[in-house]
């Protein structure tokens, strides 16, 4: 009996095998291979020599065997309206002020202390944001509009959304739903002063503002020292218990009211947002 190179058993031509590398041989190759090398090779013939498979290896697909096909994905995982109540269970938006940045908190009491002298009530905030929720409102507009195809959204740590389902009008209607759930109109920032704490969403109340002697619901409060008094629009404004979104006001900077929050450090600019306020008004 010779021995090969790990692995192998040589049989010769006289017909003598070593048991122990045959049953070894049978362990990790089958009967097939021990009855191959159990054929007597022709007198005068080279040994004949069967590699046998290192242990731990899987042998190759058989001709002809398809492979297996793929897990199909867990239907929790991926996208569609389902994932507004994973968001609000996980990543809610805080609605307390004190969670803001310490240096907008301290425009945004200022704010609210002369709102409260011209008796101006708010409510409804929104304030801090998780990055996570902000990053399923941004893509699910991305995907629903096209903008970003669902094979080429990035991860998000913690999110394990599958925005591809395999099929683009598929995965759009899938986007759309969670578009619609969280009642999202227009554009979502991906990164935003709500992540980082500067930022609110707020409505008022006006119903307890005293008109001046000309009719109008005017404020009045004192900015580096001097009397300033700002007759406010509000009709149109977004008011406690009535639905803003979807809502637009025109230039909505240039409104009373959001200077007089300008002149407080708490700016509002984007036209479609009328519930928005931050530290640069985006």
């Amino acid at each position: 009996m010779d021995r090969g190179h790990r692995g192998a058993v040589t049989s010769r031509s006289d017909g003598r095998h070593d048991l122990e590398a045959i049953l070894t041989l049978q362990r990790l190759a089958g009967n097939q291979a021990v009855e191959m090398l159990l054929q007597r090779a022709p007198e005068g013939a080279p040994p004949a020599t069967v590699t046998t498979p290192a242990p731990g290896t899987v042998p190759a697909t058989a001709p002809g065997t398809a492979p297996a096909a793929p897990a199909a994905p867990d239907p929790a995982k991926l996208s569609g309206a389902h994932w507004k109540a994973t968001a609000d269970a996980k990543w809610a938006d805080s609605s307390s002020l004190s969670d803001l940045d310490s240096g907008f908190k301290a425009s945004m009491d200022k704010f609210l202390e002369m709102l409260t002298a011209n008796n101006i009530t708010t409510g409804e905030y929104t304030t801090k944001r998780p990055k996570q929720r902000a990053y399923l409102l941004h893509f699910s507009v991305e995907v629903k509009n096209g903008t970003t195809a669902p094979k080429d959204v990035p991860k998000e740590d913690g999110v394990d959304i599958i925005w591809d389902h395999g099929d683009d009008a598929k995965s759009k209607k899938a986007a759309g739903e969670i578009v619609d759930a969280f009642g999202i109109v227009g554009p979502a920032a991906l990164i935003s002063n709500h992540i980082a704490g500067n930022a609110i969403d707020m409505k008022f109340d006006f119903t307890k503002m005293v008109k001046d002697k000309d009719g109008n619901n005017t404020i009045t409060y004192k900015k580096d020292g001097k009397e300033v008094s700002r007759p406010l629009k509000i009709a149109d404004e977004a008011v406690m218990g009535v639905k803003a979104k979807g809502r637009s006001i025109s230039s909505i900077g240039d409104r009373e009211l959001s200077k007089a929050g300008e002149d407080f450090g708490v700016k509002r600019h984007i036209d479609n947002d009328i519930v928005h306020w931050s530290t640069t008004g985006n």
